[in-house]
């Protein structure tokens, strides 16, 4: 079982944090413990799955970049046979100026996409 997640450093610098690499750090660690959290708690369930029997190793990984480019690489990377990705469900004007990383995937993954939709507490 393999966890990404991805911080988005396209998103940070349109809103602007820009300049060099010494002023986006900052920007970026909170954002890494985050993210270390959460693929965490995959990998945490991976080992309670292995507690209880079943050979399930949990890999979690956090990287930098554009999440659609980033997931699709690293799908490709370990030749993933499935990508689950979250959603909200944005609709209307929030989803045609925000995009939508899930629908991206979805349309240009080589795999399989499940879109699980989350609920607010994610």
């Amino acid at each position: 079982m393999y966890a990404l997640s991805v911080i988005d450093t396209a998103d940070l610098l349109g809103v602007g944090v820009f300049g060099d690499r010494a002023d986006f750090e900052p920007s970026v660690e909170p954002l890494g413990g985050a993210a270390s959290r959460a693929v965490g708690a995959v990998e945490e369930r991976a080992r309670e799955l292995s507690e209880h029997g079943d050979d399930v190793e949990g890999v979690t990984v956090v990287r930098q970049g554009s999440p659609c480019e980033t997931i699709l690489e690293y799908a490709a990377e370990i030749d993933a046979d499935l990508i689950v990705l979250g959603t909200y469900g944005r609709r209307g004007l929030s989803r045609a100026l925000l995009g939508s990383t899930t629908e991206r995937v979805v349309r240009t993954a080589d795999v399989p996409v499940l879109a699980v939709q989350m609920g607010d507490a994610g």
